[in-house]
């Protein structure tokens, strides 16, 4: 299923501009698509579950040219995102921005 998702993903303006006119009824809005020039497209997906860690993921993932990120805390909290950076920075020996 990811396989097939990751297969759809446009990898150029021109080839996101193509898939953007097939929209349906669905959307409402103003669409742009109009691409003025060529250029690449890069994609990631954030992971945040353990189920992710996965040798043929990661294979999956490099072979669609998928960055993958991978979240180690839920900073939905926004109270929550700079005691979490800190914690990882610590998990990870590095010193904490602001320190």
């Amino acid at each position: 299923m990811i396989d097939a998702f990751f297969g759809l993903l446009p990898h150029d303006t021109l080839a996101a501009s193509a898939l953007a006119h097939r929209h349906d009824d669905k959307l409402k809005a103003r669409a742009w698509m109009r691409v003025s020039s060529n250029l690449p497209i890069r994609h990631a997906i954030e992971v945040r579950n353990d189920s992710f860690r996965d040798p043929s993921f990661a294979a999956l993932a490099r072979r669609h040219h998928v960055a993958v990120v991978v979240a180690y805390f839920d900073n939905d909290v926004k109270v929550r995102a700079p005691f979490d950076a800190m914690s990882l920075a610590e998990r990870l020996s590095v010193p904490a921005a602001g320190r």
